[in-house]
């Protein structure tokens, strides 16, 4: 599975590494290598656009969080202007490079090239961390983002990226044949699974345990997330589920699971206390919200939380009513356009919005996996790579 040397797949790396972020010290600097990587690519894909059908629609929700930022820029840093259109640059980008890539190369190949960066990314994290649990003091490593990729909820998020990408690529080697694909793949989910009990993320080890238990029982099934409208009400119900949460944690079974299995308390480690906050700030929203992360610092912060623990209320709060719509629009569009179901994919996108319910993952990697449901389809004159 060797990869060649082009401008495409060079393209296709550096947008990988800044929608993948991986530790270096100096942070800042990632975000400058992440705003160069946003213009090249758009300079490089541009004209995409009049091939893509949809494109437009799609393009609005990276134009409102631009408009957002520059409305409220008297509110907010000038780093978070540059981090807003950086954010919104990139969801511009994954959608023309990764249908250009298809349009001029062949899926085929992109699914071997992520999975190619994916597989450096998953051994990078083991190692890394098992260095910091040999060095030792490993509460505070994780705590501060001394992991390869930054924090613990991104290495879960990669967990589930290279085991998808495994299902839909891997069809044997030298040493194994195609037959023991699902047995290596239940092994290299329990591998994922550890990893993420070992930095310590609850919601990531409940969210890649339900993609690998999901992928490997599902075969050919799940077309549920081809329906665009379905796809739409779940990201909706990820977002309203959390003012019934109460409820829910009352139920004995519940409270011993998270108490007794997961060892966190019944507050979700304060996030009950966080969705009552929530509610009056989404209220106060309007059209275009505050701007690229200024919330926080206004409303959530003083109560000692960085962000709004909720995928749709993150945007909501971030880049308005307008904002969420638009990211609605841009979730059905995805979906409507979609041509095949990939159940390794479907099943990715949908624990991405079961993790929405209680952390922020609608980030440009969410926004990778609806270029791929979008663009990705079969062929009959091609390998049946993407069902299993």
């Amino acid at each position: 599975m060797k990869i060649k040397i082009t401008k495409l797949n060079f393209m296709m790396t550096v947008l990988w590494l800044s929608i993948f972020p991986f530790y270096i010290p100096w942070e800042k600097l990632f975000y400058v290598f992440q705003f160069i990587v946003s213009v090249m690519i758009l300079i490089y894909s541009i004209r995409e656009i009049i091939k893509i059908q949809g494109i437009f629609l799609c393009g609005l929700y990276p134009m409102v969080i631009i408009i957002s930022c520059l409305i409220n820029r008297h509110k907010i840093l000038i780093t978070q202007v540059f981090r807003g259109t950086t954010l919104a640059l990139l969801v511009f980008d994954i959608f023309l490079l990764v249908h250009k890539y298809i349009r001029v190369k062949n899926k085929e190949d992109l699914l071997r090239l992520c999975f190619k960066l994916s597989n450096f990314y998953m051994i990078m994290n083991v190692l890394w961390t098992i260095a910091i649990y040999l060095v030792g003091n490993v509460d505070q490593k994780i705590a501060t983002g001394f992991l390869f990729s930054k924090s613990k909820f991104n290495v879960a998020y990669m967990c589930i990226f290279f085991l998808m990408f495994y299902w839909m690529v891997w069809s044997g080697n030298k040493m194994l044949s195609k037959r023991h694909k699902r047995k290596l793949f239940l092994c290299l989910g329990i591998v994922s699974i550890l990893l993420c009990v070992a930095v310590k993320t609850a919601t990531g080890t409940i969210i890649v345990t339900l993609f690998v238990s999901l992928t490997y029982l599902s075969g050919k099934s799940f077309k549920i997330i081809n329906n665009p409208v379905i796809l739409v009400v779940n990201v909706l119900i990820s977002m309203f589920v959390i003012f019934s949460l109460n409820i829910f944690i009352s139920v004995p079974a519940v409270q011993n699971i998270i108490t007794g299995l997961f060892h966190k308390d019944l507050t979700l480690t304060g996030r009950l206390r966080i969705y009552e906050l929530i509610y009056p700030l989404l209220m106060r929203a309007g059209l275009f919200g505050n701007g690229y992360g200024s919330y926080v610092v206004e409303s959530l912060e003083y109560h000692g939380w960085y962000n709004a623990q909720n995928g749709l209320s993150e945007i909501i709060l971030n880049y308005g009513f307008l904002g969420a719509g638009s990211f609605l629009l841009m979730v059905f569009v995805s979906a409507w356009k979609s041509k095949t179901c990939i159940p390794a994919l479907n099943i990715a996108i949908m624990v991405f919005i079961v993790g929405a319910i209680v952390e922020v993952p609608y980030t440009e990697r969410f926004i990778l996996l609806l270029a791929l449901l979008m663009f990705l389809d079969t062929d009959s004159n091609k390998r049946e790579i993407f069902i299993e």
